[in-house]
């Protein structure tokens, strides 16, 4: 399935990731220990969202070793059981990479989603100190993620397309001179 990146789809996709993640965390809390929980959500809203980012992709090339990748480094951050914050910047840091290896090209694009991952990590932070509501919490994450599809692929402007038209323009102007000499040497 190939999906168009659009902010939209970014926003649906973050509020059917919060409810997975709200109702997926309490669950499991229920059953088995709270972080066990936390770190099992944390992998799974992460997987989640590059499948996402994923479907968006023109080309598969390389797609299925990012997710293979994913799935390794988020097994490893299980296993030695790092703390909460360390994981979470570690999915939010894998988020990144995928995002600026296969949609942004340039340093700036790559500069702004940065920005953007760490703004929408601190908003989130706030939003749950201040609502105790991991659904929304989770929402505004992945709804500030949303706007990376908003970022330029650089401040430079291309010259080539400005180039082309000016070659038209001077081909149109030699074209004209030329004609207005025929007509000269005409009369």
């Amino acid at each position: 399935m190939n999906i168009k990146p659009s902010f939209l789809n970014g926003a649906l996709i973050g509020l059917f990731i919060s409810f997975i993640g709200a109702i997926g965390f309490y669950g499991l809390a229920l059953i088995i220990p709270f972080m066990v929980s936390a770190y099992l959500m944390i992998g799974i809203l992460g997987i989640t969202y590059h499948c996402y980012l994923s479907s968006t992709q023109q080309s598969n090339k390389g797609l299925v070793s990012s997710i293979v990748i994913l799935v390794l480094i988020t097994m490893v951050s299980w296993l030695f059981a790092w703390s909460l914050l360390t994981v979470v910047s570690l999915n939010c840091f894998l988020i990144w990479m995928f995002r600026i290896h296969y949609f942004h090209k340039s340093a700036i694009g790559a500069i702004g989603d940065l920005a953007i991952l760490i703004g929408s990590t601190f908003l989130s932070a706030y939003t749950f100190a201040h609502t105790d509501s991991l659904f929304l919490s989770i929402w505004v994450f992945f709804l500030c993620q949303a706007l990376f599809v908003l970022i330029p692929e650089s401040i430079v402007k291309n010259s080539s397309p400005h180039h082309h038209v000016e070659s038209k323009f001077s081909v149109a102007k030699r074209n004209a001179q030329s004609a207005l000499n025929q007509l000269n040497q005409a009369i």
